[in-house]
């Protein structure tokens, strides 16, 4: 990355661990799949590819949930590492790429949300909540690969070697008892490279654990 996107990269991370008393680390195992799509400046799509449903481990910082007074709406800042591969034309699987595209991102946002039933989860009170939120934020993306020409809408190949930023948007349902969580995420990673867009979605099942810091 060049120094203006990790100056980027750095103001969003101290979003998350800027002025606030309570950090959290989440770990767990994540089940996800991810989507590659790519389009000209003009919004012309250039290609489309999906991937499997892969298992990877899932890392997660963010902030303590903060509520709006009273009220069941709250905030937190976060920050979270996620890895996949795309290797099929999207709406077609059976037309498989020779060699995968491997796609990383590290995410870094605020995400406003709305708690059902007890809003402070602990051992000691033995409830649980539902929440629902939406998060907006920057996405640092690394896609590299190369999709050969007769697997694009063009019938030119796309060679993509891209480390940049982008805007990044993700909505979310949760399930928390004691320090545990389950959550259902979708995501979205919006960069342009040159005269291409690549615009990046993800779909996840997450289980695991927060840790106080």
């Amino acid at each position: 990355m060049n120094k203006r996107k990790v100056i980027n990269v750095a103001t969003l991370l101290a979003c998350v661990t800027g002025p606030v008393q309570a950090l959290e680390v989440g770990l767990g195992a994540s089940l996800n799949n991810k989507t590659l799509t790519i389009r000209t400046t003009e919004g012309v799509e250039t290609a489309a590819l999906e991937g499997n449903a892969q298992l990877w481990p899932y890392l997660s910082i963010k902030t303590d949930d903060k509520y709006f007074g009273d009220s069941s709406f709250g905030y937190f800042y976060y920050g979270w590492y996620s890895q996949a591969s795309v290797n099929k034309v999207k709406d077609h699987p059976d037309r498989v790429l020779p060699s995968a595209v491997q796609m990383a991102f590290l995410y870094a946002g605020a995400t406003a949300f709305y708690a059902f039933g007890e809003k402070r989860i602990t051992k000691q009170n033995l409830q649980t909540q539902h929440a629902v939120g939406i998060g907006l934020g920057w996405g640092a993306s690394k896609i590299e690969g190369t999709i050969p020409a007769a697997y694009t809408k063009t019938g030119s190949a796309e060679y993509i070697d891209s480390s940049l930023t982008g805007n990044s948007y993700n909505i979310f349902y949760r399930y928390m008892w004691e320090e545990m969580f389950f959550m259902f995420d979708a995501s979205a990673v919006q960069v342009n490279n040159g005269n291409r867009k690549y615009e990046t979605g993800e779909y996840s099942l997450i289980f695991g654990r927060y840790f106080d810091l």
